[in-house]
C-alpha cells in the first residue's frame, strides 16, 4: 500500500532523494518550486486500447465489490459512491511531483530538479457550515474525484498492482461519508470552530488507515469470487489492529459498527 498525505512528500523523502541525486550527504535545503504533472491516459494505438480494457475491467470488478457493501439504494451512500465512480473518475498515465530544489552540501550549494511518482488517489470536497450553534461539515460528492495512475502498455502496472490501488482508493471513497457524520458527531456542542486544517488532515489520515484495513479484509473474499489472486503487501500496526477487529466480526458488520462509532 502506498502512503498519500495532505503533502506527500515528506522532508525525510526529499532529504534522502536528493542525497542519492547528488551523491553526498545533504545538509540543509530549501523548496523554490513545485508543480504537478499529470498525464491523462489516451489511446494511441491498439496496444493502448486493449491496455486500457484491462484496467477498466479491474477497476469495474473492484468498485463493483466495494459498492455491494454498502446500504442499499437510495442509501446517500451508495448514491455517492455511484455519482463519484460513474461520472468523477479520471484515468491518468502518469502523475507526477517535480520539485526545484536548492541544496547545501560539503562541496557547496546546488540548484536541482527531483521528481516523485506519486499514486492513485481520491480527492474528497466538503463544505463547513455553523447551523443552530452547531458546527457541520457537509459531503459534497459532486466535486469529488477518484483518479487512477493506471501506467501503460510502455510502463504497465501489474495486475496485483492496479487491484491493490484499486481496492483501498474504492473503499477511501466508500468510507469518506462516514468519517464526516463520525467528524459530525464529536463536534455536536463544539463552541469553538474547528481548524479545518485539522479536520482535513484528520479525515485523510484516519480514512487511508481504515480504507488500508478494509481493502487488506477484502481480498480473500474479492480473490474467492473473482479469482484474481491476493497482493504480497503486509498491513502497518495501525492498520493490523483494525483488520483484526473487521475479521473478527466479517466486513459488512464491521462496516455498520464502524458508522456509530465517534471515534476517529
Amino acid at each position: 500500500m502506498k502512503a498519500f498525505y495532505l503533502e506527500p512528500i515528506t522532508p525525510d523523502m526529499l532529504a534522502k532523494k536528493l542525497t542519492r541525486e547528488l551523491g553526498e550527504q545533504v545538509l540543509r535545503y530549501e523548496r523554490i518550486s513545485s508543480l504537478h504533472n499529470k498525464h491523462p491516459y489516451e489511446v494511441k494505438n491498439e496496444l493502448y486500447k486493449k491496455y486500457l480494457e484491462h484496467a477498466k475491467q479491474i477497476l469495474d470488478d473492484v468498485g463493483g465489490f466495494v459498492r455491494d457493501y454498502l446500504p442499499g439504494f437510495p442509501s446517500c451512500q451508495r448514491i455517492n459512491f455511484d455519482y463519484v465512480r460513474m461520472h468523477q473518475m479520471e484515468l491518468l498515465e502518469e502523475y507526477g511531483l517535480l520539485m526545484k530544489v536548492r541544496a547545501e552540501t560539503a562541496s557547496g550549494e546546488k540548484e536541482l530538479h527531483v521528481c516523485f511518482d506519486l499514486p492513485s488517489f481520491v480527492s474528497t470536497a466538503k463544505i463547513f457550515l455553523r447551523m443552530k450553534w452547531q458546527y457541520v461539515y457537509l459531503y459534497n460528492h459532486l466535486d469529488s474525484r477518484i483518479s487512477f495512475v493506471i501506467g501503460s502498455p510502455v510502463n504497465p502496472k501489474t495486475r496485483e498492482q492496479l487491484l491493490d490501488e484499486a481496492m483501498e482508493e474504492f473503499w477511501h471513497l466508500a468510507l469518506f461519508p462516514y468519517l464526516v457524520e463520525k467528524l459530525n458527531k464529536r463536534l455536536q456542542g463544539a463552541i469553538v470552530a474547528p481548524s479545518d486544517y485539522e479536520v482535513s488532515k484528520g479525515l485523510l489520515i484516519e480514512g487511508e488507515s481504515v480504507s488500508k484495513a478494509f481493502a487488506f479484509a477484502s481480498f480473500r473474499e474479492f480473490n474467492r469470487k473473482k479469482g484474481y489472486g491476493t497482493p504480497e503487501y503486509q498491513p502497518g500496526e495501525k492498520e493490523r489492529v483494525i483488520l483484526a477487529e473487521i475479521e473478527h466480526s466479517g466486513i459488512r458488520r464491521a462496516l455498520r459498527e464502524f458508522s456509530k462509532s465517534k471515534d476517529l
